[in-house]
């Protein structure tokens, strides 16, 4: 059986078992449903969790195989892609609206800037909003390249779905 407490910590990253990805997979899905279903608001820290959680699937790269166990860079894409995946599929909506706000406006609140800036790969941005179509589009593409790297059938069907989703919001 396995442990639900984490097993090792290399470098600062903590591994954990299995169980414990899939009960966070779980969660953030159950939490995108909600929001899409209106129990709970989009506004404030749904939004930011989102937006962080998406951001760190799409846009940065997953630790080196020096940070733990050598399949330990492709679980860690798994899950963030999973995740990634059921926020897009269940919110593309909130995240269009935001970003045709942002392209109108030109203006998002600090929190908006501090979790979703620009990221490590540094994709140009067609406004100085975070949140704008040109990085809707990048992550639209980006969920069917990493969906084919992950290597897992469900992770890919689910990204698929979701840079569909995406992209059906997007025009």
């Amino acid at each position: 059986m396995e442990s639900s407490e984490p097993t090792e910590n290399h470098g600062g990253i903590l591994l954990v078992c299995k169980q414990d990805a899939d009960k966070w997979i779980n969660l953030q899905s159950f939490a995108a449903r909600a929001v899409h279903l209106g129990v709970l608001s989009w506004d404030g820290i749904m939004r930011a969790n989102a937006v962080v959680l998406i951001r760190d699937a799409l846009e940065t790269e997953v630790p080196s195989k020096d940070a733990g166990p050598s399949d330990h860079p492709a679980l860690v894409r798994k899950y963030r892609l999973s995740v990634a995946s059921h926020w897009i599929f269940q919110c593309a909506e909130h995240l269009a609206r935001d970003a045709r706000a942002s392209k109108i406006n030109g203006t998002l609140q600090d929190l908006d800037v501090a979790v979703s800036g620009p990221s490590e790969l540094r994709i140009p941005l067609d406004t100085p909003g975070p949140l704008c179509m040109g990085r809707l589009h990048f992550w639209a593409r980006q969920l069917l390249k990493v969906g084919k790297e992950v290597r897992d059938k469900t992770v890919w069907k689910e990204a698929r779905m979701a840079s569909k989703r995406l992209r059906e919001v997007m025009y």
